[in-house]
């Protein structure tokens, strides 16, 4: 991973493509890699689903290369709070997050028991978190150019 990285967040098998759009623009401005992060609870999903997501992990790593910027993918099932402060742990010259993971993020304002998981974390974190919207412009760029294979 480059000195200076962007953490793509995802979550549940869903890689929107704003997100990985503008991570991908952001990560070129910045000068950074991107180290793409899919965030799965404990699941009874069959094999077939795992291996979808993994697919589809390896075309969006490709697709961000393509681009020429640096891009890993990585993987964690179980508690999502847990795991993502796990590899900010194990990644350190963190410069922002992308989220791509349960719009709820927008709408967490008090911790309350039962809360969004990420409501457990956000003090935790040093950086900026930001959170792609689709513009009309930005929708016909995806919409010419998926990155889902």
């Amino acid at each position: 991973m480059s000195a200076r990285w962007i953490l793509l967040v995802l979550e549940d098998g869903l890689f929107p493509d704003e997100s990985i759009c503008y991570a991908i623009k952001f990560a070129r401005r910045m000068a950074c890699a991107i180290s793409v992060l899919m965030l799965a609870g404990n699941t009874s999903d069959g094999d077939e689903y795992h291996s979808d997501m993994q697919d589809t992990m390896k075309h969006t790593v490709d697709n961000i290369i393509a681009e020429g910027i640096p891009a890993e993918g990585n993987f964690a099932y179980g508690d999502k709070a847990s795991a993502f402060l796990k590899h900010l742990a194990l990644n350190p010259s963190l410069t922002a997050i992308v989220w791509g993971g349960n719009e709820e993020i927008g709408k967490v304002t008090v911790k309350k028991k039962g809360d969004y998981w990420f409501t457990k974390v956000k003090s935790s974190i040093q950086c900026p978190v930001v959170r792609p919207e689709v513009k009309d412009k930005f929708r016909k760029q995806i919409k010419a150019r998926s990155f889902k294979g």
